[in-house]
């Protein structure tokens, strides 16, 4: 059953200012408190793909280090990518390299 929905999305403003944001869903509803939003820190340029997988490192990272944090420590049963094939292709193999069996759409 599906019941946590991590849905991220990556949001340009010029070529300085990135962010990345995580939107949760728990047995169907929104689930403000823990949505998250990752500055991008490393990613030079307008790189959607490197983005994403340094905010998804970042926020698996924590989840397998057991951080306590509401929007850390659940795993969730689906990733979804705003975008397209090459998001997905970009961070199936990150999930999997972190020991995760999480379905990323």
């Amino acid at each position: 059953m599906i019941a946590y929905i991590e849905s991220y999305d990556i949001s340009n403003l010029g070529e300085s200012y990135k962010v990345c944001g995580m939107v949760v869903f728990k047995d169907g509803r929104p689930y403000r408190r823990a949505y998250k939003r990752f500055k991008i820190q490393t990613v030079v340029g307008r790189d959607d793909y490197s983005s994403m997988k340094e905010a998804l490192t970042r926020r698996l990272t924590r989840l397998n280090n057991g951080d306590a944090d509401e929007g850390f420590a659940t795993t969730p049963d689906l990733i979804l990518l705003d975008g397209g094939k090459g998001h997905v292709l970009a961070i199936r193999p990150l999930v999997a390299e972190m020991g995760l069996q999480i379905p990323v759409f």
